[in-house]
């Protein structure tokens, strides 16, 4: 694949990494559609974080030339989060909407197992995923645009 190789002659050239992103996913998109031909090519996009606010994503998202954009809007890797504060979320949707960026997809996390075999933990995700699951005003992301990993049964260990 030349682009990958013409993307690294780029980035040694000077370019930094945010122009070799961009460049990256300029190239992406254009081979996707000269491969595929079709009128909607599917839509580049990547997880960004929400460090420093919701909103944030978007913008580091715009940043990085994203089409589409997938968040965690708590931390991926704890059971609780803090609430999102309400002008946070409406900015993090303003945003959004200006940019064009489509979908906006959000992740629930990674912790969450309702697979699992162990009742404690089943229990535990269950509360953890019934109020991402639920359509609410409190989600930045769109609620039909959801993502989820079920999880494995796991066996408790004795």
């Amino acid at each position: 694949m030349t682009g990958v190789k013409e993307g690294r002659q780029h980035a040694l050239h000077g370019g930094s990494r945010l122009q070799h992103r961009q460049w990256t996913m300029k190239r992406m998109r254009r081979d996707l559609q000269a491969a595929g031909g079709r009128a909607a090519p599917p839509r580049i996009g990547a997880h960004m974080s929400v460090a420093g606010g919701v909103s944030k994503a978007v913008e580091r998202g715009v940043l990085h030339g994203c089409e589409a954009l997938q968040i965690f809007a708590k931390n991926a890797s704890q059971w609780r989060g803090a609430p999102l504060d309400r002008d946070e979320i409406r900015r993090f949707r303003r945003l959004a909407d200006a940019s064009g960026i489509t979908p906006v997809v959000s992740h629930a996390s990674y912790l969450i197992n309702l697979a699992t075999t162990v009742p404690a933990l089943r229990e535990q995700s269950i509360a953890a995923f019934a109020p991402w699951a639920r359509c609410s005003s409190r989600e930045p992301a769109n609620p039909r645009r959801r993502f989820f990993h079920v999880g494995a049964a796991k066996r408790e260990v004795r």
